[in-house]
């Protein structure tokens, strides 16, 4: 036809409205089988639209991508998705490309060393959707390498379809330290622990020979072995918690968590008196698995610590392990200043729920801090409806106007009705846009009613 022919031969100008008008043709009429006869009958058809993936216009560079698209040519894959890189046909390009197969890997793997940085995670992101097994040593190497984005895009690649042998390589980066690449690798480790438990174990085990004081030993080793969660595991994972290295205790901590009741609870109870903080904490949160009366008494004594990380973990897990004799506790760090951790204890009463969770609101909604009266607002759900409307009908005229806005919204979520003139006061007052948009929806709930 006329189009096909006018991106073979018409000038550049007219190449590009042909691109277009094809790629509308396409949608409109499904005309594929004449577009794919057109590409094979026309020589110079294809090279035209490859020189059209350079338009400064990303609608045609979209519609080179689909039209190219329909040879089904694996080797078009790099020069689709390079095109497509910082621009906003990123989508259409990688639809191709997956289009294309695992025909599509060897030709991705052959130039991306050759390619930008954002071409090259274009490539990688393919790749991990691809899931060709041959791609894994090039996707190794590529791990190693010192450009973070193109490392990092490699090891969700590995993590996502890798097997046991890439599981060195990335537990090395994942030992690196605090680092972007070494987060990373730890999420892809952690991805293939479900899929290949014997494999991280064997590697962990090998670090760990010669006692658990070998220099190999490294605490996302024992976060590895939480991860798989065998029993068999257990034991290493508990000596660790009393290392030498306060690091290697705390990530032992760490894993003792993923164990949840398994763990031994003794070891964790002394972990609490631990001089490293990071340790005690993460004591604490591993505590809220186990449910029995010597656990709350342990964590209430925790909320207790100088630490506040540690306060605030203790009383988070009060929220799962507590019964009713954690409630002072929880309404004194309620009562405090230290905002983080007055929601911690809303978290926990809102779980608990105590016969006197409605003082505990109204202790929440007068706190100082506005993210802890937001919270408690959050936690007024657990109220009957006319206790919420009694609370919240005075935050709306709260000093924070996120928190006059999470009020109105919370009330317009629960369709309750505030009395016309207290909205009628509230709208001529308020000046923050965002509030006078959750107040004329809760008015209009009043109006529905």
């Amino acid at each position: 036809g006329p189009l096909p022919h006018a991106i073979a031969v018409a000038p550049d100008g007219s190449r590009n409205a042909a691109v277009v008008a094809a790629t509308n043709l396409l949608d409109d009429t499904g005309a594929a089988g004449a577009i794919i006869a057109a590409l094979k009958r026309e020589p110079r058809l294809r090279d035209r639209l490859l020189k059209a993936l350079d338009a400064e216009s990303d609608v045609v560079v979209h519609g080179a991508i689909r039209l190219l698209a329909l040879t089904g040519d694996p080797t078009l894959a790099p020069r689709l998705l390079s095109a497509a890189a910082c621009r906003t046909v990123v989508e259409p390009a990688m639809d191709a490309t997956l289009g294309f197969g695992r025909d599509a890997t060897k030709f991705l793997l052959r130039e991306i060393d050759r390619v930008g940085i954002e071409a090259r995670v274009l490539y990688l992101e393919a790749l991990e959707c691809l899931a060709d097994p041959s791609a894994i040593p090039d996707l190794i190497e590529l791990a190693r390498g010192a450009e973070d984005r193109t490392s990092e895009a490699a090891m969700r690649a590995l993590g996502a379809f890798g097997d046991g042998a890439v599981v060195p390589p990335l537990l090395e980066r994942a030992r690196e330290g605090d680092t972007e690449s070494a987060r990373q690798a730890m999420f892809a480790l952690t991805a293939l622990a479900l899929r290949h438990p014997d494999a991280v174990s064997a590697a962990v085990g090998a670090a760990a020979k010669g006692g658990l004081d070998a220099p190999l030993l490294h605490p996302v080793d024992l976060v590895l072995l939480g991860a798989v969660g065998r029993d068999e595991d257990i034991a290493i994972v508990d000596k660790a918690a009393r290392h030498s290295d306060a690091d290697i205790r705390a990530g032992a901590l760490e894993a003792a968590a993923s164990f949840g009741s398994r763990f031994p609870h003794d070891t964790l109870v002394f972990a609490l008196a631990d001089e490293r903080a990071a340790v005690r904490a993460a004591a604490a949160r591993a505590l809220a698995e186990h449910r029995r009366p010597e656990t709350v008494s342990a964590l209430i004594a925790a909320a207790g610590d100088r630490n506040p990380q540690v306060v605030g973990c203790a009383l988070r897990a009060l929220g799962t392990a507590g019964d009713e004799s954690a409630f002072p506790v929880l309404r004194a760090a309620l009562a405090g200043d230290d905002a983080p951790n007055a929601i911690a204890a809303l978290q926990s009463l809102f779980v608990l729920r105590p016969d006197d969770l409605e003082d505990a609101v109204s202790l929440g909604l007068a706190h100082i801090d506005p993210e802890v009266v937001r919270e408690a607002i959050d936690v007024t759900l657990r109220l009957p409806a006319e206790v919420t409307l009694a609370l919240l009908v005075p935050a709306l005229a709260h000093a924070s106007w996120n928190v006059r806005r999470a009020a109105a919204e919370s009330l317009t979520n629960r369709s309750m009705c505030v009395p016309k003139y207290v909205l009628a006061e509230r709208l001529r007052e308020e000046t923050e846009p965002l509030v006078r948009d959750e107040l004329e929806r809760l008015a209009r709930v009043e109006d529905n009613s």
